[in-house]
C-alpha cells in the first residue's frame, strides 16, 4: 500500500476493487462515488481514522481574464 500499511487480505482487497469497477460499469461513477462516501462516513462513525480530503465540489466560474488583480505587493507578502 502507498502509506506502508501491509495488505493483510489481498483477496478481499481485490474483491472490493472489482466491486467498485462493477458499480462504475453498471451504474456510473456518480453511484460509485456515493457508495464510497457512505463507506467513509460509516468507517469514521465506527472510529476509523481516515486521511483528510480537502476535495470540494467548488468550481471557479470566473474566467482567468476576468479576475481582478489583488491589491498589495504579492512578492513581499509571499516572503512574509
Amino acid at each position: 500500500m502507498k502509506d506502508g500499511t501491509p495488505d493483510i487480505d489481498p483477496v478481499e482487497s481485490q474483491e472490493w476493487q472489482e466491486a467498485i469497477e462493477d458499480v462504475i460499469a453498471r451504474d456510473g461513477a456518480d453511484r460509485a462515488h456515493y457508495l464510497l462516501d457512505k463507506a467513509v462516513q460509516q468507517a469514521r462513525a465506527a472510529g476509523a481514522t481516515l486521511p483528510f480530503s480537502a476535495t470540494t465540489p467548488y468550481q471557479n466560474t470566473i474566467p482567468a481574464d476576468d479576475r481582478l488583480e489583488i491589491p498589495g505587493d504579492s512578492e513581499m507578502e509571499w516572503r512574509i
